[in-house]
């Protein structure tokens, strides 16, 4: 929302330049198309995870997999400076790859996300 909004901005300021300078100023759109571009990859590249009692959901921009709790192997936490990393291994080869990588939802202590010890259980029981 914020990117449309942004490009909004950027849009209303590029014609207003080019109308004040009588032609258009294409070099006004190269920064905002660039961030634009930036954040739409970024998008695209975004998983979102769901977990049930008998498989994990992994969604990306173009599909969802639903891949069962007992191919995962191991879990791991990286908490960084202003976010977290959750990364999810299996144990064979799945239609999203060998292993995951994903942001949960926000945390604002530096204990281990609650969703880490929830996915560890599940690859201890296996």
């Amino acid at each position: 929302m914020l990117t449309l909004v942004f490009s909004g901005l950027f849009l209303a300021s590029f014609l207003a330049s080019s109308l004040d300078a009588g032609r258009p100023q294409w070099w006004l759109l190269l920064f905002p198309g660039s961030v634009l571009c930036i954040f739409l990859v970024l998008a695209t590249v975004h998983k979102t995870v769901q977990l049930d009692d008998r498989c994990l959901y992994v969604s990306t921009f173009r599909s969802a997999t639903a891949i069962p709790l007992e191919q995962i192997q191991s879990v791991s936490e990286t908490i960084r400076l202003n976010y977290r990393l959750v990364t999810i291994h299996f144990r064979h080869d799945t239609p999203v790859g060998r292993s995951i990588r994903f942001t949960p939802t926000v945390q604002f202590d530096y204990k281990l996300h609650f969703i880490l010890s929830e996915l560890q259980a599940y690859a201890h029981e296996t």
